[in-house]
């Protein structure tokens, strides 16, 4: 439930046009998949050797989910900030590039303000001299 929460937010704050009403299932979806695949990658980039062998073993045994779970909360210290490490790295690589668009977006505002004052100091150039009384 709380990833379903958290992949609600990230579509939200996304503000994506290519996902409509008809499309936000699929990409819901899909978003629950990777989260859970990112949680997972994570998970593993924490673990020994040994603790990847042994979770080799586990798996090729098709352990249920709980097991695993229990597997994981026994093998990693802090488990809970892990799982936020994992949701925020998931966050900003989803969002970034959202935050890339609006960068260049608000660079080239800016940019284009840069040169209308340029150019209106450009004209006083060409402006004659003031008259001396």
């Amino acid at each position: 439930m709380a990833i379903q929460t958290f992949v609600n937010k990230l579509i939200e704050e996304r503000k994506d046009p290519e996902v409509t009403a008809e499309t936000l299932p699929a990409v819901r979806s899909l978003l629950i998949k990777k989260v859970n695949e990112a949680i997972n990658e994570h998970f593993v980039s924490l673990l020994s050797d040994a603790d990847v062998k042994e979770l080799d073993t586990l798996l090729e045994g098709n352990i249920p989910d709980n097991q695993l779970n229990e597997f994981f909360k026994k093998k990693i210290d802090n488990i809970s900030v892990e799982i936020a490490t994992a949701l925020l790295n998931f966050r900003a690589a989803y969002l970034y590039p959202v935050w890339k668009k609006q960068q260049e977006e608000q660079s080239k505002a800016t940019l284009s303000k840069q040169g209308e004052e340029k150019t209106k100091i450009a004209d006083t150039d060409h402006l004659p001299p003031a008259p001396v009384v």
